[in-house]
């Protein structure tokens, strides 16, 4: 049976005057008003925190966007006992496993924080095996003589991680997830940091670390380039300060960047000519900015569909 991680305030083990060293994504893990970005989620959380009750939650996001880090740092600085559970570990028999733990005052502040990773790995059963843990049926107890009455709420904060997927442009929870559970749940999506502010992130780590002075503010956007979530671009930085590199292969660098995005951008408006040709077969003519169709062809379809009002009118 797999074994879930629980956290109790036993102190912390400590070697004096040795250092030991560690990535810029560990080093520079934030408290939760300090995410980069993460406006709705850090709303949420500091709320939550100042006013603490059972809640279930649902982080939505990429790969490397802080949801981990938010569940443990919120766990943290509540404080509360912190239940981390693996994607692989959460079958029926662990779950059980938690709740018979979480039916004790907790070893640390007032409430159970339940952590589960990856959510949309567990099984089925698992899913199911939650629901009634997480609605109020949850709070039911038995009576003397038979049948139940409802006692109090369990101190318990549910806290769910998934990857999220672009569906019409918003960030939305994978189908693994069953739609029952979903209902249950208030999900917060962390959606990604914009370019620039990312970058201003990077250019101040760096001179924490006292990088070297001749890279560019353009080169810390280059390395915030692509869309990545905030670890994968503390990840970059660390190969960077790691081997920095001169002045003329900074400019080189900089410079192939530049014309890659240059060809990026013909490309894409040269697929996107070829998309509007198609709809009329007018490669020459400007779009009208309706149906895709040039300025003359778009007045031949009004002028039809006129037409055919017109003629139902009459009829």
């Amino acid at each position: 049976m797999a074994t879930a991680q629980t956290s109790i305030d036993l102190g912390e083990a400590r070697q004096h005057d040795l250092v030991f060293p560690v990535t810029l994504a560990e080093k520079y893990q934030p408290g939760i008003a300090d995410f980069v970005g993460l406006a709705e989620p850090k709303r949420i959380m500091l709320g939550l925190l100042a006013k603490p009750k059972p809640i279930n939650l649902l982080f939505i996001g990429d790969p490397g966007s802080g949801k981990t880090t938010m569940a443990m740092k919120f766990a943290e600085a509540l404080p509360a006992s912190h239940h981390h559970i693996r994607a692989q570990s959460a079958d029926v028999a662990t779950l059980d496993e938690i709740w018979e733990r979480c039916q004790y005052y907790p070893a640390r502040g007032r409430f159970h924080v339940v952590h589960i990773d990856e959510v949309d790995g567990a099984t089925d059963k698992a899913q199911l095996q939650l629901l009634s843990r997480m609605d109020g049926t949850a709070c039911l107890k038995p009576m003397y003589g038979g049948g139940f009455e409802r006692g109090e709420v369990p101190p318990i904060i549910y806290i769910f991680t998934c990857n999220g997927r672009f569906v019409n442009g918003k960030m939305e929870p994978p189908p693994e997830l069953l739609p029952r559970f979903l209902s249950r749940c208030l999900p917060l999506r962390f959606e990604q940091v914009e370019r620039k502010q990312l970058a201003a992130y990077l250019k101040d780590i760096w001179a924490r670390e006292g990088g070297p002075k001749h890279y560019p503010v353009e080169y810390f956007e280059h390395l915030a380039d692509g869309g990545i979530g905030v670890r994968e671009a503390l990840n970059r930085l660390d190969s960077e300060l790691l081997a920095p590199r001169p002045s003329a292969d900074v400019a080189r660098v900089l410079a192939d960047a530049r014309a890659a995005a240059i060809a990026r951008e013909r490309s894409a408006a040269l697929i996107a000519q070829l998309n509007y040709a198609n709809k009329c077969g007018h490669d020459k003519a400007e779009p009208s900015g309706s149906r895709g169709l040039c300025v003359d062809c778009y007045k031949d379809y009004c002028r039809e569909q006129r037409r055919r009002l017109k003629t139902r009118c009459s009829a």
